[in-house]
């Protein structure tokens, strides 16, 4: 896989971005250090507690233990988030301790958390790894985050939870080996990407990569009147369980609150291979429920092997591709490769509403629009696909 230079599209998206300061942190640092890129501060945390509005948080490479979580409080603008980024992408590895619920909490708005790597307990204690806890314009990109809540208790949680607030950004990110064990008892609260509380208005869940979310759904909306998400691009494989559990699924849109209307949602080019539980797509209204309005929009998904189909209230399923996307090598597990094989169905197959700009990759889609994660064609190589390198913020 080619080395890319990745500029985090969704910050652009939200505007231009004013650059105040450069902040470093690293493990041969000090907090009493300066944090400049020759003097670096030891904790993420005192980081944290430092940056305001422009300012780049760059750490280098290392392994940090998350003892209490982590909490980013202070707020950017629209034109001006406050960015943490690991400088090399997944080289900076986020421990979560045992028995701490949620590692990494996003109290800010406008706050941009970028290409690390985030692993659970060995207990699989932990719930959540990164939550968007309060405010809009959360912006969690390019993340590893794997080994969350997999204890045989029942938790809830997800690897990412965009909690609150609009225009919040879920893109390219890595998440695998979430929930509770198939041979555990049911349980339908822990999820690979779960938009609840207040989802609010106008986020995007682009170009994941979820795998091995073994009871959960792989994407969950929950709670609050969502509507205009773009949920697209996603490859999500090996999620949920049929029988005899029954548990999770693919994709889970609930519009949960009484009197409200669910609106212009669009799910579209997302690949599902191997969904056992609910089905690969619900669209649902659990009491006290809500109603699903008539601009929610299904389009161009490719499904191999849906456990349950798909079940709708007012929707349906435009331009569906019912095949196996041929992966380029389909384990179920983080050391298979999926991009997709010359020849895929997937290629080309589809529509550029609702698409991101990039892959996981950071390739441009341009051209034919492909369904899932990837935008360009793998070897047939055995080996996993390499993460992406050098991935930045690029701010002006």
């Amino acid at each position: 896989m080619k080395r890319i230079k990745y500029t985090v599209l969704l910050l652009l998206m939200a505007g231009s971005i004013c650059r105040a300061a450069d902040y470093y942190v690293a493990t041969t640092g000090s907090d009493s250090n300066p944090g400049t890129s020759a003097q670096p501060w030891l904790t993420i945390q005192h980081a944290a507690n430092t940056a305001a509005a422009g300012d780049v948080v760059n750490v280098e490479a290392g392994t940090y233990t998350i003892s209490s979580y982590l909490n980013l409080p202070n707020s950017g603008t629209s034109g001006s988030y406050v960015t943490f980024q690991c400088v090399t992408q997944w080289a900076c590895t986020l421990q979560l301790a045992s028995g701490l619920n949620t590692g990494i909490y996003i109290n800010g708005s406008y706050v941009a958390f970028l290409n690390f790597e985030v692993i659970g307990a060995s207990d699989g204690s932990n719930s959540t790894g990164i939550k968007c806890n309060t405010g809009d314009g959360c912006n969690v990109s390019g993340n590893k985050i794997h080994h969350i809540g997999t204890q045989t208790s029942c938790p809830l949680g997800a690897a990412i939870e965009p909690n609150n607030g609009s225009n919040q950004i879920i893109n390219a990110n890595y998440i695998y080996d979430v929930s509770p064990p198939r041979s555990a008892a049911r349980c339908n609260h822990e999820q690979g990407i779960y938009a609840s509380g207040v989802p609010g208005l106008n986020g995007k869940i682009t170009n994941n990569v979820i795998l091995e979310c073994y009871q959960c759904y792989a994407i969950q909306f929950d709670g609050g009147q969502p509507s205009g998400w773009e949920v697209s691009n996603n490859t999500i494989a090996n999620v949920g369980q049929g029988s005899p559990n029954n548990s999770g699924g693919g994709i889970y849109f609930n519009c949960a609150n009484s009197g409200q209307t669910c609106d212009n949602m669009q799910f579209h080019n997302n690949t599902f291979m191997n969904v056992g539980g609910d089905s690969c797509i619900t669209e649902a209204t659990v009491a006290p429920g809500g109603t699903n309005g008539s601009q929610n929009s299904y389009a161009n998904n490719l499904f191999s092997n849906c456990f349950g189909g798909n079940n709708f209230i007012n929707g349906s399923l435009t331009n569906s591709v019912n095949a196996n996307p041929l992966f380029v090598n389909y384990t179920g597990d983080q050391t298979g490769n999926y991009q997709v094989q010359t020849g895929s169905p997937a290629i080309n197959a589809g529509t550029a509403t609702a698409a991101p700009a990039t892959d996981f990759d950071g390739n441009a889609r341009s051209g034919g629009i492909w369904i899932g994660a990837y935008q360009s064609s793998g070897s047939t190589s055995t080996q996993p696909p390499a993460p992406p390198t050098g991935l930045q913020a690029v701010v002006n």
